[in-house]
């Protein structure tokens, strides 16, 4: 029987104007969320305001049609999924053309023609799945990152527990 990876969160990090969190909140209310700002982020743009909101108890669908409607108040830098697992998902992702750094458990793939970069690491015994628009200037379709991220789980699946 085929395992599926419940993942234990998303999260969302955005780009937008204060005044905007408002707008967004409003989009978001009937989900568990929490709202932080993403100071780190600063170095791509010192006069941005950037914001990581994180989601637990959300299906990937879900998530995918609510970053679609913060697009639309925000521009999306990135997104994060956490998930645990029992094998060693970076050897996996490196046997299919990921990019393996030795000194760090950390495995990337740059995607330059769709604008991603699409990096799994492994942190205090989960996995996160991250996924940084390289030109946040150019225009990012949503439905592709899902289907990044479902195409990440399925090679995992395939391979692993």
């Amino acid at each position: 029987m085929k395992k599926t990876i419940k993942p234990n969160s998303f999260s969302v990090f955005i780009k937008t104007d204060p005044n905007n969190l408002d707008k967004i909140q409003k989009l978001i209310e009937s989900y568990k969320f929490n709202l932080d700002e993403a100071y780190w982020l600063k170095f791509k743009d010192k006069n941005g305001s950037f914001f990581k909101i994180e989601f637990k108890d959300i299906s990937l669908e879900n998530f995918i049609d609510l970053c679609n409607r913060i697009k639309r108040h925000a521009d999306i830098e990135g997104i994060d999924v956490v998930f645990k697992g029992r094998k060693d998902y970076l050897l996996l992702l490196q046997d299919k053309g990921f990019t393996k750094y030795e000194e760090l458990d950390y495995v990337d793939f740059r995607y330059k023609k769709k604008n991603v970069t699409i990096a799994v690491m492994k942190e205090d015994g989960f996995y996160k799945l991250k996924l940084q628009i390289i030109d946040t200037n150019q225009e990012i379709e949503v439905l592709f990152l899902q289907k990044l991220i479902n195409r990440v789980f399925e090679i995992i699946e395939q391979r692993g527990d």
